[in-house]
């Protein structure tokens, strides 16, 4: 059985974006066991749902493996996309017009791809109802992430 963080992290390799961006989607749940081993009290402010997948996904890290995951290149933004990914379960705030997004999809897609391969792009963007559309929206979203993560 594949789990959710790797179904979205390949659909995002499969469409042309960029390692990093699927690597961040891979880490969510790394990210969340490491919080809850590094800081109890994050596990309470867990779903109950969220609570109960950890379980499955492998539970509390330990330290041998909190340590190896402070060495990723990606941890700092791992752990920011992570708790990005718990305010964006929050209701009744403003959206971001979707048409803005997808533009910027567009826009990281085609320099990806013109730098580092030269060809033309062809982009469909697809709407996913899963994580990695909160993800992707909230990362998209946020102009100085943006800025570190992708240029």
């Amino acid at each position: 059985m594949m789990s959710h963080e790797k179904i979205g992290a390949d659909f995002l390799r499969q469409k042309g974006f960029p390692e990093r961006v699927a690597k961040l989607v891979e880490n969510h749940v790394r990210a969340k066991r490491y919080l809850t081993y590094k800081y109890p009290e994050y596990y309470d402010s867990l779903s109950e749902a969220s609570r109960k997948t950890l379980k499955f996904q492998g539970g509390v890290m330990g330290a041998e493996e909190a340590e190896a995951f402070e060495k990723d290149g990606l941890f700092d933004a791992s752990i920011r996309m992570r708790k990005w990914d718990e305010l964006a379960k929050e209701t009744n705030v403003a959206l971001v017009n979707l048409e803005e997004i997808k533009s910027r999809a567009r826009m990281v897609l085609s320099r990806w791809f013109s730098e580092l391969q030269g060809l033309q792009l062809n982009l469909q963007v697809v709407t996913m109802f899963t994580f990695s559309e909160r993800v992707i929206i909230s990362m998209l979203s946020k102009d100085h992430f943006l800025k570190n993560l992708l240029m």
